[in-house]
């Protein structure tokens, strides 16, 4: 039984597949297996998966129907054989430490969840550290846990870290399936809920900006449902359990012409009340009502 699993949810992503493996092929630690879930790829993503398969025994191949990145990640979960799991997006990659990183972070602190850097890489090649930790340390308080993870927004990221595969078990840790930005609510309940989160000053995650991933579309009405529905549940979680006691303000639907935002619905929430307010170009506010 491998030590690691590492689920991959793909989607269209023949272009980064080979990158992706590879960063994993050549990892320090070799207990691991690479679980790809194939959701119903227009292009060939399974053809080339299934050569992968075909040619190295860690690597398993299943495919559905579409039920996004959430879904695909769910039946990676179901299928893991490993006492710990990693997420990496088909478009990223990792440095050849990250799982010896993460593993030993892990196992010193017996913590649920361990988590190393994030850099950021355009496709012209410039990089960017969004995430970079200065020590090995361990963190049990709720505060605590919830900035420690949250460098300019990363740590909502469902990647970069390790998880123990019995404490998502337990705590019955899965994600919205059918919709975009089903990440970052799974994360806020993951970090609330670990006993230990431990930091780690080596391995890597390589964030891609993919402009043909679900972050980087244009926003059509059902994504912008879908982050408006993210951004509260991790809103309204950190509320009611008093990570944050300030008002969260939360884009609900743009109305754009000609890519001129004329007209943004926001909804503030704090623990009082909750308001829905309407915004011309997004600076001038027209009208507030409340809801709750």
């Amino acid at each position: 039984m491998p030590e690691i699993s590492i689920i991959i949810p793909v989607y269209n992503g023949a272009d980064f597949i080979k990158r992706c493996y590879n960063s994993i092929k050549n990892q320090t630690f070799k207990d691991y297996e690479i679980i790809f879930v194939d959701d119903e790829s227009k292009d060939n993503s399974l053809e080339i998966l299934k050569e992968l398969e075909k040619n190295d025994n860690k690597v398993k191949v299943f495919s559905q129907e579409n039920k996004k990145q959430g879904g695909a990640r769910n039946t990676g979960l179901k299928a893991a054989n490993g006492n710990y799991i990693s997420f990496v997006d088909i478009d990223d990659y990792i440095s050849e430490d990250f799982l010896e990183a993460l593993y030993h972070s892990i196992k010193k602190f017996d913590a649920d969840i361990s988590m190393t850097g994030v850099t950021r890489i355009k496709p012209n090649g410039d990089e960017r550290i969004l995430l970079k930790y200065d020590k090995e340390e361990q963190y049990s308080e709720t505060i605590q846990k919830a900035r420690i993870t949250n460098g300019n927004g990363t740590g909502r990221g469902v990647w970069n870290k390790l998880y123990k595969k019995e404490f998502l078990s337990k705590n019955l840790l899965f994600f919205r399936e059918n919709v975009s930005y089903e990440d970052c609510d799974f994360c806020t309940q993951a970090v609330y809920l670990a006993n230990k989160i431990a930091t780690t000053t080596k391995g890597n995650y390589f964030y891609y900006v993919n402009k043909k991933s679900t972050m980087r579309c244009s926003l059509d009405k059902k994504k912008q449902y879908d982050k408006y529905i993210g951004i509260k549940l991790t809103a309204l979680f950190d509320l009611n359990h008093g990570i944050t006691k300030y008002p969260v303000v939360i884009p609900k639907f743009d109305y754009s012409f000609f890519g001129l935002n004329l007209l943004r619905i926001k909804e503030k929430i704090d623990t009082n009340k909750t308001t829905e307010q309407y915004w011309l170009f997004d600076f001038i506010k027209i009208f507030e009502k409340k809801i709750k």
